[in-house]
């Protein structure tokens, strides 16, 4: 009784991730979407990394965002021929230079995603492109620039901005990259 109470529980969590996935396909700007199932995460490397059973035999490249449970979780590291290993966004040593949008009432403010911060649980942005206000509760897209092109994917919502100095926003993530099954992998070929 107990495994098959287990067994539902998983397949009712993975049925859940796939229709957030296609709510969010409809809705991605995007013109190459590719669904992929997570097919190896190692405890030691949880938030770190995770592989999906896409690789570049299914048109996986290097300049795509990964999203899942809604929002964006991580971006393509490394593509092998049917396989993909995908760098978390939870990734404290995160360099992959992903670069915002901060939507401010009808102004955007465009970031660089600089890391993440294992205590707070929060994303850091920074390299800001104005110094225009930014409040709590701000919501944050992916920007298109630099080498991830998909647009207004979701990322989190501002929860404070540091001094206008360092100018750092931190942003909680929309979707939790911590228990994934199924992910999407977005972009635009160049």
């Amino acid at each position: 009784m107990e495994k098959e109470k287990n067994e539902a529980d998983r397949l009712k969590e993975e049925n859940e991730q796939l229709r957030q996935l296609l709510d969010m396909k409809s809705k991605l700007n995007a013109t190459q979407v590719i669904a992929a199932d997570v097919i190896m995460r190692t405890p030691a490397a949880w938030k770190q990394e995770l592989t999906v059973n896409a690789g570049s035999k299914q048109g996986v490249t290097t300049s795509m965002l990964v999203v899942s449970g809604g929002g964006l979780i991580g971006s393509v590291e490394k593509v092998e021929d049917n396989s993909t290993v995908v760098n978390l966004l939870t990734n404290a040593e995160n360099t992959e230079k992903i670069s915002v949008k901060i939507q401010h009432g009808s102004s955007s403010i465009y970031g660089i995603i600089i890391g993440y911060d294992k205590e707070k649980e929060l994303l850091k942005i920074s390299q800001l492109n104005s110094s225009g206000d930014i409040s709590q509760g701000d919501k944050v897209v992916t920007g298109g620039l630099g080498n991830f092109n998909a647009t207004d994917i979701p990322v989190g919502e501002v929860t404070h901005s540091n001094d206008y100095l360092t100018r750092e926003v931190m942003v909680k993530l929309h979707a939790d990259p911590m228990n994934l099954k199924v992910v999407e992998l977005a972009g635009n070929p160049s």
